[in-house]
């Protein structure tokens, strides 16, 4: 054989095993949207979901130890969201750590909202104040990626430790990143369905009578205050439009439904705040 056969096929040899590796990236992140999928369609707790991406991360990159960690709502501090392998009091000692330029890989990547690699904890600068601890909970490299929102704002990060020191080749860099995509989903369905049930609350509980329609000003929902202060209840008003209610004061002409008929496309301009009037009294 030939040397330049020997290259060749030398050659041939790696470019099937990039390809190899690249079919099993593959495979392994379609694993992890597929099972994090899973878990937000079932509604599972925002924990569980973040336990369980660390767990996958885990099982494909035997030795490391990953991270989550969740902006603080005045957007200051990093508070404690997942880490099931981290020891107890490294955990304790992080949370609600300031972000900042040099605080440690998270404090950074939070600030900077950009990746931020440390393959050398006991030798970095922005560790400086963190080294001890870190020493102490045998961990020596850690890389941290920022968690975004749809709007790109920064919602927390996720961290890859090694207990050895570490730099991250592309496949490390990809993981990285999907992880972060996947923590972000799970934390903005989170916010989505807090900010959900405030809106549900402040509509159960306003002292002031709301009706929700669709495009056609149909009415498909009313508020509990609807019914005390307009007499109507819900199934008798339902699919009609707001405009049809009118004050026992008013004559015919001057209702509002009658107005629509003469005047459709100016009456759907109106809201159903402006013209919502009570229900006749039982004479």
């Amino acid at each position: 054989m030939t040397d330049s056969m020997s290259e060749r096929i030398a050659s041939s040899n790696y470019a099937n095993l990039g390809s190899y590796t690249e079919n099993l990236t593959n495979r392994n992140s379609i694993k992890r949207y597929n099972r994090i999928l899973g878990l937000l369609l079932t509604h599972k707790p925002l924990k569980c979901i973040l336990d369980e991406l660390i767990e996958l991360i885990e099982q494909e990159r035997p030795g490391s130890i990953c991270s989550i960690l969740l902006l603080s709502e005045d957007g200051q501090h990093l508070l404690k969201g997942a880490a099931p392998n981290l020891p107890d009091f490294y955990i304790d000692a992080t949370n609600g750590v300031a972000i900042g330029m040099g605080v440690g890989s998270c404090g950074t990547s939070a600030f900077l909202g950009e990746r931020v690699i440390v393959s050398d904890i006991s030798t970095h600068e922005y560790w400086s104040d963190f080294k001890a601890l870190a020493m102490q909970a045998n961990l020596h490299a850690c890389w941290s990626e920022p968690i975004f929102n749809a709007k790109k704002e920064v919602l927390g990060t996720f961290a890859i430790y090694y207990n050895e020191i570490r730099k991250p080749d592309r496949s490390d860099e990809t993981l990285i990143e999907e992880a972060a995509k996947l923590a972000s989903i799970a934390i903005e369905r989170e916010k989505t369905e807090k900010a959900q049930q405030l809106t549900a609350s402040i509509y159960d509980n306003l002292p002031y009578a709301i009706a929700i329609t669709n495009a056609d000003f149909q009415i498909l929902s009313t508020n509990p205050s609807f019914e005390r202060i307009t007499g109507y209840s819900l199934n008798e008003i339902e699919g009609l439009e707001p405009f049809m209610l009118m004050s026992p004061n008013k004559s015919s002409a001057n209702c509002p439904q009658t107005r629509a008929k003469k005047n459709p496309s100016s009456a759907k301009r109106k809201t159903a705040k402006n013209i919502l009037l009570n229900k006749p009294s039982p004479s």
